[in-house]
C-alpha cells in the first residue's frame, strides 16, 4: 500500500508555511480530495454548516492514534456548489483561532486518508 511509504510522523510537530510550493502543499491537496469522501457526503453537500465555522472531525490514523481533522465547509450559491476546505490536523479536538497558534498540528499521511475515502466510496457505491 502506497500510504505505508510516506513518511508521516505525527509525534513531529511542524511548523509548515502555507504556500510555500513544496511537499506539504501537495498533501494539503491530497488530504481536501479525500476529505469529502471521508466525512459523510451527504451531511456536507446536504447539511447545514455556517459559513468561515471550523468542524473537527475524529479520525484514526495509520499508527491507531486519535487525530483531529480540522475543517471548514463553503457554499457557492451562484454556481450551486458546496467545498470543504482542509485547515489542519491536530492531535487535540480543541480548536484555536490561527493554525500557528496550536501547539498540536501535526503533518498527517495523505495517502491514508486517500485510502479510507476510496474504501468509503467503494462501499457507499458512489461511483
Amino acid at each position: 500500500m502506497l500510504y505505508r511509504q510516506y513518511p508521516g510522523d505525527y509525534r513531529a510537530i511542524t511548523d509548515v508555511k502555507r504556500g510555500r510550493g513544496d511537499y506539504d502543499d501537495m498533501a494539503d491537496v491530497l488530504i481536501r480530495y479525500a476529505l469529502p469522501f471521508i466525512l459523510s457526503p451527504k451531511q456536507i453537500f446536504e447539511g447545514d454548516h455556517e459559513r468561515d465555522k471550523q468542524y473537527t472531525f475524529p479520525f484514526k490514523n495509520e499508527h491507531d492514534q486519535d487525530v483531529f481533522i480540522v475543517y471548514t465547509v463553503g457554499e457557492d450559491f451562484h454556481r450551486n456548489y458546496t467545498w470543504v476546505n482542509y485547515t489542519r490536523c491536530t492531535l487535540s479536538g480543541e480548536l484555536t483561532e490561527d493554525k500557528n497558534d496550536n501547539p498540536a498540528v501535526v503533518k498527517p499521511n495523505p495517502f491514508w486518508l486517500l485510502y479510507h475515502a476510496y474504501k468509503n466510496i467503494k462501499a457507499n457505491k458512489y461511483i
